[in-house]
């Protein structure tokens, strides 16, 4: 059971199904594969036997054996793009997954090694918390209300049934025919008898952190106040029987026999539900996520410091003596992939805390390790020249790490960069590294004894983030302050000539010949640097989401770029030409299901520092697609991705038919309603295309359902005015 609805503004991707459920909108670019298997953020964790089963955001369903508690072991996972997991219900081999905005999910666990993604459903809302009762399962579907999914065939779960609410549902809980339902800050109590139609019975005023039903109990944890205790035997007139006074915000995490948990860890016997007693107490860190309680063992969740590259993972205490919970065993994720260069087949990645890692990418559908080094700081950015990889540490400073022996990686030299090393680049003779609102410049001749030709101040700086060394001139990207061009070609008196203030927060920068491109909240300027010392803004690309990492490769950007709101994250791989800068057209994307934070770029190959992982794609460029594709019909019937999508009045929808048939094209509305007609009559085969225009319909999330010859696929689309 969830606790809290605090985890439900940790990001979701809301646009994902086409025409093959766990495929990510894409054009042109395709994925390959992936490799390391760090966890996100967990957010739900299930005890079933021997085995936790952890919902880790866009990194999916993580299986640890926890038969020796002391010794966990993650044996199983699955991600493939399925969406970012939040909630979690276990049925003898079967999981029920809510993967907020993208929908229901049923994954089949009886080989715990090869989980299989075997149904789904698609919900209006993003799914919070799951209950089940026999072939029924009942979704907190936050802004969808309560859903009421049959999973009698677990391959093709179906909706029978919902509720509107006046407010969000973050929590469900069952009893009989009754369903508890948090909704805002009060309890709603729905009669589910008829679960194709449930209504509304009353409701209980608790300004709640998590609720959990055990035998004919109802334990409510009330924000700020403590635990209280309602007896629910008679669903139509809940008594309040107890009320426990509790320090701070315990909410309640599960119960379990004769204890509930709460956020502490405070250990409370319920025995006698009307006398609860706090019995034990431990105290957890914090970022505490999720805790279930089985035998004698209370497993837990722990999200750590982002920003540090910390996911944390799985902890377990003893719980046999209740008033001294002992900690047993842990299970810690890796840090986050922060940065990839690639030589020849070896794909060089720095992940955070964990250092660096050496990757043999010969064949890119296998990608396999071969060789690692931990850094004492937290890893930022590699860069590799011949026989030696330099990575920026942050507090680490700048290591040396000799990488002529992959399976014995050995550190050669290092230098001390005050306050941390936050980026670097290299040229023949030097190191060039930022740090706060300083420019380090570093004799590199001997990699071993490194020296420092100087350390320069730049006046007007505050907070350097990137630096691009190309000529005499470093491009230096300012969180608050732009963009900075220092002139380099004496290393031992750099000086600043000129600076380009961006409208937003300045992110990143790439420069291909004599234009930079420079990278805000809101787009990309590009600025001709032909002469540094007169820069000139040529024009402003706007991007639909905020450009993180440019990677230019002759007439082609690779831009990694996401968007956010109050309720979801979504990270998009975009490639767009630039041989003309007046005329910028875009070549392909791919909607990552991760974060897409970095790129590197060979042939036709993109390797992306997911946060989570290292992710391989190809992108082929549409003329050969072209070429290869100009005289064939398609052979698979499907939508292509719809563009734009969110848009704002129109969008391109796309299809293919693979032989002759009579199609209906129709536009339906979250509820099931149909809203529009776009075609209906008799089609030839191959790709075809149609506008939608949707200047009387509100914003919000629409599906395009396209049924030809006894088929029915969806396409989701946004729309935003």
């Amino acid at each position: 059971m969830r606790y809290t609805i605090l985890l439900f503004t940790i990001a979701i991707l809301a646009l994902a199904a086409n025409e093959d459920i766990f495929a990510q909108d894409n054009e042109n670019v395709e994925f390959i594969s992936r490799i390391f298997n760090q966890w996100e953020i967990p957010n739900d964790i299930v005890v079933e036997g021997n085995l936790a089963l952890i919902a880790t955001s866009s990194t999916g369903l993580q299986i640890v054996d926890i038969s020796n508690p002391e010794a966990l072991e993650n044996i199983g996972y699955i991600n493939n793009n399925l969406g970012r997991f939040e909630c979690l219900q276990v049925v003898e081999n079967l999981v029920y997954a809510g993967c907020g905005y993208n929908g229901f999910r049923v994954i089949d666990i009886g080989d715990p090694q090869n989980p299989i993604a075997i149904g789904f459903c698609e919900t209006p809302g993003s799914i919070n918390d799951i209950a089940i009762a026999d072939d029924l399962t009942y979704l907190a579907d936050m802004d969808g209300g309560l859903r009421i999914i049959d999973i009698s065939n677990p391959e093709d779960p179906s909706e029978v049934g919902f509720l509107r609410t006046t407010s969000y549902v973050a929590e469900v809980e069952l009893y009989h025919d009754f369903a508890f339902v948090q909704v805002g800050e009060y309890i709603h109590i729905i009669d589910i008898n008829d679960p194709a139609n449930p209504e509304y019975v009353d409701s209980l005023d608790y300004r709640i952190g998590g609720i959990e039903i055990f035998d004919n109990y109802l334990y409510v944890s009330g924000f700020n106040r403590g635990l209280f205790i309602v007896d629910i035997s008679n669903p139509e007139d809940p008594q309040e029987i107890a009320f426990l006074e509790t320090p701070n915000n315990s909410g309640l995490f599960t119960v379990s026999g004769d204890y509930a948990y709460l956020r502490g860890l405070r250990i409370i016997d319920i025995s006698d539900p009307e006398n609860p007693e706090e019995v034990g107490f431990f105290e957890m860190p914090v970022g505490i996520t999720g805790v279930d309680v089985s035998g004698n063992f209370a497993y837990y969740t722990q999200m750590g410091n982002v920003l540090e590259g910390e996911i944390r993972g799985l902890y377990v205490l003893d719980v046999t003596d209740k008033e001294s919970p002992e900690e047993m065993g842990s299970i810690d994720s890796q840090g986050w992939v922060k940065d990839v260069k690639v030589v020849g087949n070896l794909a060089y990645i720095v992940k955070g805390r964990d250092g660096l890692s050496i990757v043999n990418i010969g064949n890119i559908e296998n990608p396999f390790e071969v060789g690692t080094y931990k850094t004492p700081g937290t890893a930022q950015k590699v860069t590799v020249e011949e026989n030696f990889a330099y990575i920026a540490d942050h507090h680490g400073g700048v290591r040396v790490i000799d990488i002529s022996d992959t399976e014995n990686l050995e550190e050669v030299g290092n230098y001390d960069i005050l306050p941390s090393a936050r980026d670097l680049a290299i040229t023949e003779e030097y190191l060039f590294v930022i740090s706060g609102d300083k420019l380090w410049i570093l004799d590199r001749n001997d990699p071993e004894n490194l020296e420092e030709v100087c350390q320069f101040r730049v006046p007007e700086a505050r907070c350097f983030s990137r630096i691009t060394v190309t000529g005499n001139y470093a491009y230096i990207v300012d969180d608050w302050e732009g963009l900075f061009i220092i002139d380099i070609t004496d290393a031992e008196q750099p000086e600043p000539i000129n600076r380009f203030q961006t409208r937003q927060r300045a992110l990143c920068v790439a420069i291909q010949n004599d234009l930079a491109f420079l990278a805000d909240h809101y787009g990309i300027y590009v600025i001709n640097i032909s002469d540094p010392e007169n820069i000139e803004e040529v024009l402003f690309y706007d991007t639909p989401r905020r450009p993180v990492d440019i990677r230019i490769i002759e007439n082609t950007a690779y831009i990694c770029q996401y968007r956010s709101n109050d309720y979801y994250y979504d990270y998009m791989i975009t490639i767009l030409d630039i041989n003309e800068p007046e005329n910028i057209e875009e070549l392909g994307f791919y909607d990552v299901p991760v974060r897409a934070l970095k790129t590197y770029v060979t042939d036709e190959l993109i390797f992306v520092a997911e946060g989570s992982s290292m992710g391989i794609y190809r992108f082929t460029h549409p003329d050969v697609i072209k070429e290869h594709s100009s005289n064939l019909f398609p052979t698979t019937f499907c939508f292509l991705p719809a563009y734009p999508n969110p848009f704002n009045s129109t969008t391109t929808i796309k299809y293919s038919l693979p032989f002759p048939t009579d199609v209906s094209l129709d536009v339906y509305n979250p509820l099931g309603r149909k809203t529009g007609t776009l075609f209906e009559g008799y089609r030839q085969p191959g790709i075809h295309t149609i506008i939608l225009t949707a200047n009387d319909l509100p914003s919000g999330l629409y599906f395009i359902r396209l049924e030809s010859s006894g088929q029915v696929i969806n396409r989701k689309v946004m729309l935003i005015k």
